[in-house]
């Protein structure tokens, strides 16, 4: 499970299309869920472990949702603006 959205480094000021995000350590407990999310420049740089940036991100868990806590993660990002244009891969 990942997506796909473009990456901005507001370091380098460089916009980098179609990159590949995937959860890469998530920890928590009922309450609160830390996770870190991998930005790849696509599945075959994640796959190797080739990495561009490492963010963080927390949400407040479903106990009731049928979706485990990673997915949730995932359905998380798409709702922060940053990830407007994310899409399943």
């Amino acid at each position: 499970m990942a997506i796909q959205c473009e990456y901005y480094d507001s370091n380098l000021e460089v916009e980098v299309k179609d990159c590949y995000w995937k959860i890469t350590k998530l920890t928590g407990d009922k309450s609160r869920i830390n996770f870190f999310v991998g930005v790849y420049r696509n599945k075959e740089r994640a796959d190797a472990n080739i990495i561009i940036n490492e963010l963080q991100f927390w949400f407040t868990p479903d106990l009731e949702s049928e979706l485990n806590f990673i997915a949730q993660a995932y359905n998380h990002l798409k709702t922060l603006p940053m990830f407007w244009s994310a899409i399943d891969v």
